[in-house]
């Protein structure tokens, strides 16, 4: 049975309240009264709300018993008829006004919890509130979800980034991390300070910059190496070690000119050197008194181009090169001719060009790059730094100019030719350039050069462990030669190997080889 209550003539204030009796529909105490609204074109119900009412009777609400209140349907719709409540009953989740147990309340929905309540359907939707108010907590398929919001944060252990330079907080649920102290450094790579002459490393998280002494100075006290046959100097920031008349080691003897570099102390303590036939590190040792040619110092050799229209006889064109012969040209109407410089056709003074690598094709002229420690920085042509333009062989990251990998392991490669054939060629000798900037301790970042048999055997015959004035080139390159005949009518390889030997301080540029030849006498 259905009582309708509505105020006011009004049929839109309609009521319907069920489980009533007699009694209680008279004087309207303890009623449980399911309010809704009538819709006049249907001839059905919306329900807003359940009440407990007490007096009925007062106000401008009166009873009536509808005859016709049984007629009335639950209208189509769902939750929008239900402000203010999460719970619904019946009408509003399509299921029957009325059920008798829980089962006849299923709305397929696992998400919300069907009760039978009072002869009515109730809908409570799953708690998934996890009480954390870091988490988005939603429901689906009747499981409970806690997604975790990003930046979010309840207390500083949530916010640990980690970085002992950095103070964690949590303030109005966000991270914030500043660095209180600018001096601080996870690692030694923070360190670098950009010279060349300290040793930089992070020690409990604080910069430490030692001075490498030996080769890189303050004043000359710097500089002593205890060695009587050599004076030590510091110019701007580094050791020089001069000559002072006397050897004790073949090492003393290096006086920096390229075309002595075979030095030798012998047993009067005296340095002996053996300089290669027609080796020149400057120009004006080129001059050969001759006003038709233009003198120049190429790869450590003197070149004699002819100045036009000269020359009168051959004596114009005479040189002092005993490996050279001048002759003038002159044209059949002319008077004056060009001078024209051969070599002589003889084992001591025609050279053989064995290897030839400029790497202007920006390819690797036959090289072969390998690392030493798997992945990491290795030898490439890169086009950055070079003598003949427009590349070089360059061992480093080509992207950002630098070997360092970010981890505390050492990176190493080799770069190394094809097979060479000296048995084509007298007196052989490897010459390049080297620009090289790189940690300057002589055990680390150690760029050497191997000569590897056909048989398999290496030599290490040059390194700048060995030669530490090459440790670093001051930016710019500088020519290298070695002697090759220790290794005369063999098949070898030239390999050059770059070693950091550690993982620190390889925040450098790196090592640059340009112009590499092997060249001998012709048989």
């Amino acid at each position: 049975m259905s009582i309708m209550a509505r105020g006011e003539g009004k049929r839109g204030a309609t009521g319907i309240m069920d489980h009533g009796n007699p009694s209680d529909q008279q004087d309207g105490l303890g009623m449980d009264i399911i309010f809704a609204v009538a819709d006049d074109s249907s001839n059905c119900y919306h329900r807003t709300g359940i009440w407990g009412f007490g007096d009925m009777n007062a106000g401008s609400f009166f009873w009536a018993v509808a005859a016709t209140a049984s007629a009335l349907t639950a209208c189509g719709g769902g939750g929008g008829d239900n402000p203010g409540s999460d719970a619904g009953i019946g009408p509003d989740k399509g299921a029957s006004p009325e059920c008798v147990t829980a089962s006849q309340c299923d709305d397929g929905d696992q998400c919300t919890i069907d009760e039978c309540l009072g002869s009515k359907c109730v809908y409570t939707p799953l708690d998934c509130d996890d009480g954390n108010l870091c988490t988005d907590d939603t429901c689906a398929n009747g499981q409970c979800a806690h997604d975790y919001k990003p930046l979010c944060c309840i207390t500083e252990v949530d916010c640990d980034d980690g970085d002992p330079c950095t103070t964690d907080t949590c303030y109005s649920y966000a991270c914030k991390h500043e660095v209180p102290d600018t001096t601080c450094c996870k690692d030694a790579s923070h360190c670098d300070d950009g010279d060349p002459c300290t040793l930089d490393d992070c020690q409990s998280n604080k910069c430490t910059h030692q001075i490498i002494t030996g080769y890189c100075c303050q004043n000359d006290l710097d500089c002593i190496d205890s060695n009587p046959c050599t004076s030590d100097t510091c110019e701007e920031g580094k050791c020089v070690h001069v000559n002072a008349g006397c050897c004790q080691y073949d090492e003393d003897c290096d006086d920096d000119d390229p075309c002595t570099q075979n030095g030798v102390c012998n047993d009067k303590n005296v340095c002996e050197y053996t300089e290669p036939p027609g080796c020149c590190s400057n120009d004006a040792e080129c001059d050969d008194g001759n006003a038709c040619t233009v003198d120049a110092c190429k790869d450590l050799h003197c070149e004699h181009s002819s100045v036009g229209a000269c020359c009168a006889s051959d004596a114009d064109c005479a040189v002092t090169d005993p490996c050279k012969v001048g002759k003038c040209v002159i044209p059949s109407a002319g008077d004056k001719g060009e001078c024209e410089i051969t070599l002589v056709s003889s084992p001591e003074c025609c050279t053989t060009s064995v290897l030839s690598a400029t790497f202007d094709d920006l390819k690797m002229d036959g090289f072969t790059a390998t690392p030493l420690y798997g992945e990491g920085p290795g030898w490439v042509v890169d086009q950055k730094r070079s003598v003949s333009p427009p590349a070089s062989l360059y061992f480093g990251d080509p992207d950002n100019h630098s070997y360092n990998v970010d981890v505390q392991t050492p990176v190493g490669g080799r770069a190394a030719s094809a097979q060479l054939d000296l048995s084509k060629t007298l007196d052989p000798e490897l010459r390049f350039q080297v620009w090289k900037e790189t940690e300057i301790v002589a055990s680390s970042d150690v760029l050497s050069v191997i000569v590897v048999t056909d048989d398999g055997d290496e030599s290490v015959v040059w390194s700048t462990a060995q030669y530490p004035q090459f440790a670093n080139t001051s930016g710019a390159f500088v020519p290298v030669n070695i002697s090759l005949a220790a290794f005369a009518g063999q098949k070898v390889r030239v390999v050059f190997e770059f070693d950091t030997t550690n993982g620190f301080a390889n925040t450098y540029e790196g090592v640059y080889i340009d112009d590499v030849l092997v060249v001998g006498k012709c048989q």
